[in-house]
C-alpha cells in the first residue's frame, strides 16, 4: 500500500503543478482572492513536499498583484 500512497502524492503533486502552470486572475476575482487561490496551490504543493517551484516570495507577490490592481 505504500507504493499505492506514493502514487496518489505524485499524481496530486502533477495536479498542483497543472494548476500553478495554468493559474491566472479571472476577470470578476479580487486580488485578495486571486491570492488566496495562489497561496492554496502552493501551501498544497508545500505540504506535499514539492520543491522549487517558484522563488517568489508570496508578500512580493501581494505587493505585485496590488500593484496590478491598481494600475488597472
Amino acid at each position: 500500500t505504500h507504493e499505492g500512497t506514493n502514487q496518489v502524492k505524485h499524481s496530486r503533486i502533477d495536479l498542483l503543478i497543472h494548476e500553478y502552470e495554468l493559474f491566472e486572475m479571472r476577470h470578476y476575482e479580487s486580488i485578495y482572492y486571486v491570492f488566496d487561490r495562489f497561496t492554496n496551490i502552493i501551501n498544497s504543493l508545500n505540504f506535499l513536499e514539492a520543491k522549487d517551484l517558484t522563488k517568489l516570495k508570496l508578500e512580493d507577490l501581494l505587493g505585485s498583484l496590488l500593484t496590478h490592481e491598481l494600475a488597472i
